[in-house]
């Protein structure tokens, strides 16, 4: 019973580390979203009305 404890205790400990670790060492730029809109190379989605309007092949 004494290991199951500790194992949680552990894993909680591990978690905590990895989240925190992980919040600090990424910076705005490295993130994957994005705050403005960018428009697609291939025109795809430029018209959200019509997707495939203007795009590549189209």
């Amino acid at each position: 019973m004494a290991t199951v404890s500790s194992t949680k205790q552990l894993f909680g400990a591990s978690l905590v580390f990895f989240i925190i670790n992980n919040s600090f060492d990424t910076t705005v730029s490295e993130k994957s979203y994005s705050l403005t809109e960018k428009q697609r190379y291939d025109g795809w989605f430029n018209n959200l009305a019509h997707p495939d309007w203007g795009s590549v092949g189209k």
